[in-house]
């Protein structure tokens, strides 16, 4: 072959090398690439196959000519043929005459019409795998390929093998970039289900955390008006993750809304939702769910548990586990009968729910946070519903440290609250906890003068930084426990650690100049608390005692 011969065939295979770089397109990757490719080795037709994902068949994935229509929908087994032969062993091949190679298969001519003399057919490899294979078929002044035409189609192959590739994980990334802005939007619609803010309710506050283990979540709570005045709050669990427990998490809360117009009883709400998802439901899915209905008074509750963890009531000083409804979720049996029960709230009483990825949540040890741990957390806790969702949810991170989360984890908490001004709760010597500390304090003394406020809160959060520093020597595993309370005759903190015991008399602040920034240290809180004392009478660690006057 002569120079002035290769020469434009040269001229093609650059061509098709600006082809497959210029485009991320597959199909046209392959048809535009195979049409060059014909002209370089000055054949009639040709095809592309590709390896489906089982990697057992080679599928027709484009065709020149008026073949495509016919071989689009057909495939070919691999170790079959000449192509199913040059897929298994990865070796190209040239046939000069296929009537003379028992590999050839005549079914395609016979479904084309075409007649088939001569074939080159290479793999299309990537980077460590098949990826498919290449034929052109006959030269069209009637003679054979040659080896040259091989080693061009061969080169060819080997630029069209990182095309496709390079167009494939084009592909995927534009799909997992459309799959992340249909979760994104799917978890916008789900959080437009949550209530903004909760009902008024004359001395009762309410709260309520929601933290999806994936980008959406089968968690849920709501808390909305019904007609007759009562306060709706409800907390439940879909089985199963993601999208589709996110979308029938959004059906429910629509559904029970509805039924609540039509029936006062929370009983026989949950039995239409009931008797809905049961009918409807296509994937087997169901929902654990407790329904509280409080009277507009706020000392009474009706309640409706599906299946749900036990609810949790503070009442008489101590938590108790509410379990006393036997019904069934929702979306298993649809002739079920459900049943309440109902429950006063007196002054100071709360009432406390969550779903099982509270209790089952794990850390990197793959250790169970446990019932055992939740209900200590309780028993150390003296606090309203927005403050102890708080300390739940910080203990809970501390507890899962650096490991992913396994479940979406939600909680809702209310209680009449109405002249609480005693807070008391237990902390891990960790920075984190000091934004509890403030708003703890903000909780106490509201109503304050907002300036009074925050040189109390950063006094505070000196104080206890104070101990995690000094005192446990920024060992972030120690408890702390803190208690305030404002009365008339001003406000007192006690700040509680089991540390080494502190003497009082090398308890001097630094000059201010020698302040490190971040570092206000006793200085400062004298400043701000007109009593600051340790108590003696403390058998071990530390108890000091803070206190001011207020304004009124």
């Amino acid at each position: 072959m002569s120079q002035a011969d290769i020469s434009p065939k040269l001229r093609k295979l650059i061509r098709i090398n600006q082809t497959v770089a210029g485009s991320l397109d597959i199909s046209e990757v392959l048809k535009r690439s195979l049409e060059l490719e014909r002209e370089v080795v000055d054949a009639e037709t040709g095809s592309i196959l590709l390896l489906d994902p089982t990697g057992e068949y080679l599928e027709f994935a484009v065709a020149l000519g008026d073949a495509e229509n016919i071989l689009k929908n057909h495939r070919i087994r691999v170790g079959e043929g000449i192509a199913g032969h040059v897929a298994k062993h990865r070796q190209p091949l040239l046939i000069e005459d296929v009537r003379k190679d028992k590999r050839f298969n005549a079914y395609f001519d016979g479904k084309t019409g075409f007649q088939t003399r001569s074939v080159l057919c290479v793999p299309i490899e990537g980077a460590d795998r098949l990826i498919g294979v290449a034929q052109v078929i006959n030269r069209t002044d009637g003679g054979s390929f040659t080896d040259e035409d091989l080693g061009l189609f061969s080169a060819f192959s080997g630029t069209l093998g990182v095309a496709i590739e390079n167009a494939r994980l084009h592909k995927h990334l534009l799909d997992q970039e459309k799959i992340r802005q249909e979760i994104t939007a799917a978890r916008q619609v789900q959080e437009s289900y949550l209530p903004r803010e909760f009902p008024a309710l004359e001395g009762t506050e309410f709260s309520g955390r929601l933290a999806p283990a994936q980008q959406v979540s089968g968690d849920f709570y709501d808390a909305f008006r019904t007609p007759d005045g009562r306060v709706a709050v409800l907390i439940g669990d879909v089985s199963g993750k993601g999208l589709p427990a996110a979308l029938y998490m959004c059906r429910l809360v629509t559904e029970i809304r509805g039924s609540l117009k039509h029936d006062r009883r929370p009983e026989a709400a949950l039995g239409a939702v009931n008797r809905h998802l049961a009918e409807q439901s296509t994937r087997g899915m169901f929902v654990t769910m407790i329904l509280f209905l409080i009277e507009s008074t706020g000392r009474k509750m009706t309640v409706a548990n599906a299946g749900h963890l036990p609810y949790l009531l503070y009442k008489d000083g101590r938590w108790q586990s509410v379990s006393r409804d036997k019904n069934p979720p929702l979306g298993i049996l649809p002739d079920r009968v459900f049943v309440s029960h109902r429950v006063d709230l007196p002054p100071g009483s709360r009432v406390l729910a969550v779903t099982d990825g509270v209790t089952e949540a794990r850390n990197s040890a793959g250790e169970l946070y446990g019932m055992g741990r939740f209900e200590a957390l309780l028993s150390k806790n003296d606090l309203p519903p927005a403050l102890l969702l708080e300390k739940i949810y910080l203990d809970l991170d501390r507890f899962g440290g650096e490991s992913d989360p396994v479940d979406d984890t939600t909680a809702v908490g209310f209680g009449n609250m109405a002249g609480v001004s005693r807070l008391s709760f237990e902390m891990t010597s960790h920075p984190a906890y000091l934004a509890l500390v403030r708003n703890a304090a903000a909780r106490v003394l509201t109503g304050v003068d907002p300036k009074i406020l925050t040189e109390i809160q950063v006094a505070l959060s000196e104080a206890v930084s104070n101990v995690i520093r000094h005192t446990y020597k920024n060992d972030q595993t120690r408890e702390i426990e803190i208690t305030m309370e404002a009365s008339p005759d001003g406000f007192e903190t006690v700040v509680r650690d089991y540390g080494p015991k502190v003497d009082p008399a090398r308890v001097a602040g630094r000059a201010l100049e020698d302040v490190r920034p971040g570092g206000l240290g006793v200085h400062f809180i004298r400043k701000i608390f007109e009593e600051f004392r340790y108590d003696p009478s403390v058998p071990d660690g530390n108890r000091l005692v803070l206190r001011r006057r207020l304004e009124c």
